[in-house]
Parts: structure tokens; C-alpha cells; sequence
């Protein structure tokens, strides 16, 4: 039932319920564990990769309660201790925890209800991350903020260095920033001038935060797609969220500045899987699962924005290329590429 299993192994969609079965059975027992835990947060991940967005919510749901039982949710406010074995056992926590909070943000996120409430309790900017090479860090460490910037910054003035930090370590910044995206677009009680400053704070910490995540030209770093997909993800959000209205509210050239970001993000990642092709077949076997809806959300957007000129059809087909290659294995991939392929026959249509 492993998320990454055989495409042509169909076995673990009859493994399903009875593990689900076992894992509630084991629950009721009182009995509450790490591996139970575990277990919770990998059922809860294959039931969001074949498109159960309700399972997967109340699955991890149940995750966060035990996890709290065990007091998981302060592992990330403790520094390490310095005897060996309870800095292993702390470590495992913060770890376990960390999975919990991006597993059930990334499945609401996907279900499109942002407004449905986390059980988790959202990442804070002194929490400790994963430990990293560079030792123990704090979540605002290594990381631009909103409140860091002024309203002239410029792309130029947010190049920075690749993250010291691990993939896992970059998720949960990532992650951070998602929230404070989904914070922005529904928080409602703001006069228009203090939301297009706070729009144009957050605009530039994403992007800085893009920079963070691309290694140099020729330099392998690692697996950073479980952060970049979802950095890129909440910034496609934004920016259409920005778009929609400044089209309510006839400023053509806020809708011009939203459109072109978008544009801009879609002909990066269309050219960042153009290169995946190139030479050696991509392992998806790497890749974070929930990094594969940057493909879809790009193809959409490609839909939407992109101009029809001789590149777009070329551009939509690799997107939906690269689907086929998961529907087999991801159902919910399958459910993204026919409502691709729906739109794309919409604007025939017109």
C-alpha cells in the first residue's frame, strides 16, 4: 500500500481497508505509540494520493490527537538535550510532528478548503526544524519575511544563496509560508491600502524563498521538490487570488502584474520538466507525492493565462505527459489530468 509501489500492482487498493481497519482497531486498544502514529500519517498519505481528500483529512486528524497525547507538539519548542539517547528520542518527535503539520496542510490545501481548520497548531518562526547539517536551527532562521522587506524591493535585491538547510528542514519553511499565503487571501478585515502592502511583503518573501530552493546551474543539492512544489503551489494561489481582484476592482494594472507572475512561474516550470525529461527518465520514485500537483496547478494556469502561441499546445502536452506517466499509481493524478483535459477542450470550444 506504500504510496511509491508498482504501478501495475493493484494489490494495495485491497490492502487498504484492512489496514485502515487494523490501525482503528489498535487505537481503540489506548494504546498510543510513535509506530501507530506513523502508520496514521502513511494511511493518511495514501488515501490523499487516490483522491480521498475527506478520509485523508480525518485520518491525520486522528494522527494529531494522538500525537498530542504524546505531547509531540512541544518536541519543537525543547532544544536537544545532551545526553545521545534522549536527543534521538527528541529528534524522532519533532520529526513525527513536522510530518503531521505539512501531511495535513498539503491535503486541504489540494481539497481546495482552505477555510477547514487544522487540528494541528501552525508552525511558529521560533520553532526548531528538523535537525540539519549546520546543527539545530530555528524556523525563522535562513529565511526572508514579509515584515523583513520594504514595499521597493526588487528581484535583484532578493537573489540570496541556496538553503543550508535539508529537504525536510525546507518543507516546513515552505510550509510557514503557505500559511501566512492562506492567511492573507482570507483575511477580509483590512482596508485595500494595508492589503496591497501586505500582498507586495508577501510577493517578495515567496520569491526570495524560490531562490532559496533552485542550487546553482551544474549543482546537485538534493531533493528539494516536496518544498519548491509547495512554495510554487501557494504562489500560483496568491497570485490569482491577487488577479481575481484587482479584476473586481478594474485596476488593469494589478491584473497586468498578477498575469505576468504567473506566466513567468508557468514557462519556469514547464522548462524545469522539459529538462527532467532530458537524458535519464524521471525516478518519481524520489519525489515528494504531493510535489506532483505543481504539474496539474501549472497546467491549469497554463490554461487560463498562457498565449496561444506555437509554444502553448506543446507546453499543455508535456504537462499532461508527465500525468500519464502517475495515473496508474496516483488516482488522484488521474482525476487532475481529466479535469486538464476538460478545460482544454472548454477553450476550443470558444
Amino acid at each position: 500500500m506504500v504510496t511509491h509501489s508498482s504501478a501495475t500492482n493493484d494489490r494495495r487498493y485491497d490492502l487498504y481497508p484492512t489496514l485502515k481497519s487494523i490501525h482503528s482497531l489498535l487505537q481503540s486498544t489506548g494504546r498510543v505509540s510513535h509506530e501507530l502514529i506513523q502508520a496514521g500519517i502513511l494511511i493518511s498519505s495514501f488515501e490523499y494520493c487516490q483522491g480521498l481528500f475527506q478520509e485523508a483529512w480525518m485520518s491525520v486528524g486522528t494522527c494529531v490527537r494522538m500525537a498530542q497525547i504524546l505531547g509531540l507538539q512541544e518536541s519543537i519548542r525543547k532544544p536537544l538535550p545532551k545526553e545521545r539517547d534522549s536527543r534521538t528520542m527528541l529528534e524522532t518527535e519533532r520529526c513525527v510532528w513536522w510530518a503531521i503539520v505539512i501531511v495535513e496542510r498539503n491535503i486541504i490545501s489540494a481539497w481546495k478548503k482552505n477555510k477547514l481548520p487544522c487540528a494541528s497548531s501552525p508552525p511558529q518562526l521560533d520553532d526548531y526544524l528538523p535537525l540539519t547539517a549546520s546543527g539545530e536551527d530555528r524556523l525563522h532562521e535562513d529565511l526572508v519575511l514579509p515584515k523583513d522587506l520594504d514595499l521597493s524591493w526588487s528581484n535583484a535585491s532578493l537573489n540570496r544563496d541556496f538553503t543550508r538547510f535539508g529537504s525536510f528542514a525546507a518543507t516546513v519553511q515552505s510550509t510557514y509560508l503557505a500559511g501566512l499565503v492562506v492567511q492573507h487571501v482570507q483575511d477580509e478585515n483590512r482596508d485595500a491600502a494595508t492589503r496591497q502592502d501586505d500582498a507586495a511583503r508577501l510577493e517578495g518573501a515567496l520569491q526570495s524563498y524560490l531562490c532559496a530552493l533552485i542550487p546553482p546551474a551544474g549543482e546537485a543539492k538534493g531533493s528539494y521538490c516536496g518544498a519548491f512544489g509547495l512554495r510554487t503551489c501557494m504562489a500560483f494561489y496568491f497570485h490569482q487570488h491577487e488577479f481575481d481582484l484587482a479584476i473586481k476592482r478594474g485596476d488593469t494594472i494589478g491584473a497586468s502584474r498578477a498575469k505576468l507572475a504567473i506566466q513567468s512561474m508557468v514557462r519556469t516550470n514547464i522548462s524545469m520538466t522539459q529538462v527532467g525529461y532530458t537524458g535519464s527518465p524521471i525516478d518519481f520514485d524520489t519525489l515528494a507525492y504531493w510535489s506532483h500537483r505543481l504539474i496539474p496547478d501549472t497546467a491549469m494556469m497554463h490554461i487560463k493565462f498562457g498565449d496561444r502561441n506555437g509554444e502553448w499546445q506543446e507546453g499543455l502536452d508535456l504537462m499532461k505527459f508527465y500525468l500519464r506517466g502517475i495515473e496508474s499509481r496516483y488516482k488522484l493524478y488521474a482525476n487532475y489530468l481529466r479535469e486538464i483535459e476538460a478545460a482544454e477542450e472548454a477553450t476550443r470550444s470558444i
